[in-house]
C-alpha cells in the first residue's frame, strides 16, 4: 500500500481514486461498507500498486478519512459551484505534489460540487423540508442520541446526523442525498449559533427560518462545544511561540471589540465567552481557542476596586468618563469594571422590586375584594344602582 499512499505512480494512483467517486456516494457515512467496495475498485484500477485485496481495503479506508477531512475542512461551508471551483482551484496546486491527496482533494470536490447541486434542485429542497419535519418529531430521540457521543466533534455530530437523515428519505441515493442534507443542517446550525451580540438568544431568535427552530433547539448547543473540543485540541498542538502570536493578535482584537461584548459580562463567564467568540469569528470561520486568554482578563475585572467607591450607577458612569480621558487606561479593563459595577446597582434593584411586591397588599392598595362572596355583593350593588339610574 505504501507505493499507492506515496504515489509512486502518480497517473495510476490518480485515476484508481478518481474510480471512487461511485461508491463513495453510495455508501457515504458508511466507511466499513465503503472500504469493502471501494477496495475491489482500487485493486482493479491499481495493479501493482495495491497487490492484495488487504492492501486496498487499508487505501480505500485512509482514501475515504482523507477526503471527508478535506471535504469538511475547506469545502463544506461553500454554497455555490462558482465558489468551489475557485477555492479547488487553488487548493489543487497546493496539493500538486502529493497524488494521493490531490486525488482525495478531487473526489471531496466533486461530493461537495454534487450536493451542492442536489441541495438546489426541488428534490433537494423536499429532502431538507423532509429531515426537519423529522428533527422536530423525533427531538427526543436525537437528542439522547448526540447525548450519548463520547466527544461532539463536527464530524461525529455530521454522521449522527447523516444517519438520522437516511433513515428518513430512504430510496435511490439515501446516503449520498442524506449526506448532502447533513452537511447543509450543520452549517445552518453553525451560522445560526454564530449569531454576534446575541449570546442570550433562544433558539427561535437565532435563525430566521420557522422551519429550522427544532433543528437550531436540538443542535446549536452540542455544535458549539464540537467547535469548543476541536479549538481546544488544536490549541494544545500548538508551540508556545505560536501561542505567543495568538495572544497577541487576540489582545489586540479584543480592544477593537470590547465596547461591544463587555455587557454580556454580567451574565457570566461563558456568556461573556460566547459573545467574544462570535464576534472574534464571525461564520464560516471556525471558532479558535481564546478562553484561557479570557479568564484572567474576566477575573481582573470581577476583582478590581476602580468602582468601588462609587454609590449609584450615575456616578459608575461619571468614573467612567474620568477614567476614558487618561491615555494610559487598559480600555478591556475598564470597559468590562463599568459593565460588572453597574450590574450591581441593576440587581440591588431587582431585589428591592421583588421585595416591595412579596410585601405589598394588593387588596388593600387597590381596594380589592377580599372573597368571591364581598366580589359578588359590590357587583349587585353597582347592578342596583345602575337599574335605579335608569328608572330615576
Amino acid at each position: 500500500m505504501q507505493a499507492f499512499v506515496s504515489g509512486k505512480n502518480a497517473p495510476v494512483v490518480r485515476r484508481a481514486l478518481q474510480a471512487l467517486i461511485a461508491p463513495l456516494q453510495e455508501f457515504w457515512g458508511d466507511p466499513d461498507t465503503f472500504k469493502i467496495e471501494a477496495g475491489a475498485v482500487l485493486a482493479r484500477e491499481a495493479g501493482d500498486l495495491l497487490p492484495n485485496s488487504a492492501d486496498a481495503q487499508a487505501a480505500a479506508a485512509r482514501a475515504y478519512a482523507q477526503t471527508n477531512l478535506l471535504r469538511a475542512n475547506y469545502m463544506r461551508t461553500v454554497s455555490t459551484v462558482g465558489e468551489l471551483d475557485t477555492l479547488y482551484k487553488a487548493l489543487e496546486r497546493n496539493f500538486a505534489t502529493v497524488p494521493f491527496a490531490l486525488g482525495c482533494l478531487w473526489l471531496a470536490y466533486r461530493l461537495r460540487t454534487a450536493a451542492i447541486n442536489h441541495l438546489n434542485t426541488p428534490e433537494g429542497h423536499k429532502d431538507v423540508a423532509a429531515v426537519l419535519a423529522a428533527i422536530d418529531a423525533g427531538k427526543k430521540t436525537l437528542s439522547t442520541a448526540l447525548e450519548e457521543l463520547k466527544e461532539p466533534t463536527l464530524d461525529a455530530v455530521e454522521m449522527l446526523l447523516l444517519r438520522f437523515a437516511k433513515e428518513t428519505l430512504g430510496g435511490a441515493q439515501a446516503a449520498f442525498r442524506a449526506g448532502a442534507v447533513a452537511a447543509h443542517l450543520i452549517e445552518r446550525t453553525r451560522r445560526a449559533a454564530r449569531t454576534p451580540m446575541q449570546a442570550d438568544l433562544i433558539p427561535a431568535d437565532m435563525t430566521d427560518e420557522r422551519a429550522e427552530i427544532p433543528m437550531v433547539s436540538v443542535l446549536s448547543e452540542v455544535v458549539r462545544q464540537a467547535e469548543l473540543l476541536e479549538a481546544r485540541q488544536r490549541f494544545a498542538r500548538l508551540k508556545n511561540p505560536e501561542r505567543t502570536k495568538r495572544y497577541e493578535v487576540f489582545r489586540k482584537v479584543l480592544v477593537r471589540l470590547i465596547v461591544k461584548v463587555a455587557k454580556f459580562a454580567v451574565d457570566g463567564f461563558d456568556k461573556f465567552c460566547v459573545a467574544v467568540e462570535n464576534e472574534m469569528f464571525p461564520y464560516p470561520a471556525s471558532i479558535e481557542w481564546v478562553r484561557p486568554f479570557l479568564k484572567p482578563v474576566y477575573s481582573n475585572a470581577a476583582q478590581s476596586s476602580v468602582f468601588d467607591a462609587c454609590v449609584t450607577e450615575q456616578s459608575v458612569d461619571s468614573r467612567y468618563q474620568k477614567l476614558r480621558e487618561e491615555k494610559s487606561v487598559n480600555i478591556v479593563m475598564l470597559e468590562l469594571g463599568r459593565a460588572l459595577a453597574r450590574s450591581k446597582f441593576k440587581a440591588a434593584q431587582q431585589e428591592n422590586i421583588k421585595n416591595f411586591l412579596l410585601e405589598l397588599d394588593m387588596a388593600k392598595e387597590f381596594e380589592w375584594p377580599a372573597s368571591m362572596d364581598e366580589f359578588k355583593r359590590i357587583v349587585a350593588e353597582k347592578q342596583r344602582a345602575a337599574a335605579a339610574l335608569r328608572n330615576a
